[in-house]
């Protein structure tokens, strides 16, 4: 699993790349500080599950990633916000999987269970995905026999 963190350089952002580092390997985290880096990194090619942490410090940071919300449509995202009152919105716009606060004494906590939690869905759905194709490879073997004289 990929991880794309999306914050203004501050203290919180910095102990939050931290604990996704810890989580994950370094090479699997990438550290977007403007809207322009975001929006390039998320136009690559990926080639596993992605996760945007996506970190708006007031109203006109998040206006900024509303502004890139098609990018975000179809990418597993954990929000952060400034305070509650603008919770709505980014509901209906950005359509995260998770929503915190800034002002949360327990930002990094609830951070670091939401990515191990969207990890093991992960881990599972390919573990489904994979038995699923063995179950197909199996159950037409015997088929291709019959017909082949």
């Amino acid at each position: 699993m990929n991880v794309i963190l999306y914050a203004k350089e501050n203290e919180i952002s910095r102990r939050v790349l931290q604990t996704v580092e810890s989580l994950f390997s370094r090479r699997r985290v990438d550290y977007c500080r403007s809207i322009s880096e975001l929006s390039l990194r998320l136009c690559q090619p990926v080639h596993n599950a992605l996760v945007v942490i996506l970190m708006a410090r007031d109203r006109a940071e998040l206006e900024e990633i509303f502004s890139i919300q098609y990018l975000l449509r179809d990418v597993r995202s954990v929000l952060v916000l400034p305070d509650h009152e603008l919770e709505s919105p980014a509901k209906k716009r950005l359509q995260p999987r998770f929503i915190t606060y800034m002002e949360s004494e327990y930002l990094i906590v609830e951070i670091a269970a939401v990515l191990r939690s969207m990890l093991e869905i992960i881990v599972l759905q390919k573990r489904d995905r994979i038995a699923r194709w063995q179950d197909r490879v199996q159950n037409w073997i015997p088929y291709r026999k019959m017909y082949v004289h």
